[in-house]
């Protein structure tokens, strides 16, 4: 049986939005910092002066700099680098993570478990073995019909080993 690959990779224009908005987001949050005179209260429950509001502001900007580093990131090692999920006849092929370019090779026979998981609009296939856990992300596949495609091929082919190591269909 020919093995059935799936292209993984970032999708570039979305990135390089949501980048932009983080940007313009740091950028006033470092502008509200540099200006800020004033206390603040959250949710009428923390009350800081001048001085801890602008430490406040500071470190959400250092952590939507840090996001905007971590997306660079992301980008530059995904670049020019061909990810794919592959499954074979006998193993499910597939990198590590999304900034990860390390692939992870895992036989039918040694997963444990498939489930699914959706978190805040994104789905993911979590593939349980006997190293942990390897984490597919639809977000990083071309759309969800190939997401869903490649979570019914898996599960077909790992109860398909499971129930006596039968060529799965």
């Amino acid at each position: 049986m020919e093995p059935i690959i799936y292209p993984y990779k970032t999708k570039v224009v979305k990135t390089v939005i949501i980048s932009i908005f983080l940007a313009a987001l740091a950028a006033f949050m470092g502008y509200t910092a540099v200006t800020n005179e004033q206390g603040l209260i959250l949710n009428g429950i923390i009350k800081m002066g001048p001085m801890g509001a602008t430490i406040f502001f500071w470190v959400i900007t250092l952590i939507m700099v840090f996001g905007l580093a971590v997306i660079a990131l992301g980008l530059i090692k995904g670049r020019g680098i061909q990810r794919n999920v592959v499954l074979t006849d006998t193993t499910i092929s597939a990198p590590k993570s999304a900034l990860n370019n390390n692939i992870v090779t895992i036989a039918y026979t040694d997963i444990h478990d498939v489930t699914t998981q959706r978190v805040s609009g994104q789905h993911f296939v979590n593939i349980h073995h006997p190293e942990g856990k390897l984490v597919i992300s639809d977000a990083m596949l071309p759309n969800k019909k190939v997401f869903e495609e490649l979570v019914e091929s898996l599960s077909q082919r790992v109860v398909a080993f499971r129930i006596g190591g039968l060529e799965p269909t």
